[in-house]
């Protein structure tokens, strides 16, 4: 990508190098976060479901408990 003026004279632009790498590297910096977040909302999905589990026996233990001696 080069500005008009640099593309007559067909030579490199360094401002215009300068923000095809920033793009680059925004694009790298994005995708590297994405990959992330994608494993922490698997992380939080898998806690969420390991908590209602663990609170569903809970509860039912309790109830089974207080009915046995009651």
């Amino acid at each position: 990508m080069r500005c008009y003026r640099h593309r007559q004279d067909n030579s490199p632009c360094p401002r215009h190098d300068f923000i095809k790498d920033y793009a680059r590297s925004l694009e790298t910096l994005i995708n590297v976060n994405h990959g992330w977040m994608r494993y922490v909302r698997v992380s939080v999905t898998w806690a969420t479901r390991w908590a209602n589990e663990a609170a569903r026996d809970l509860i039912s233990a309790a109830i089974t408990s207080r009915s046995k001696s009651a």
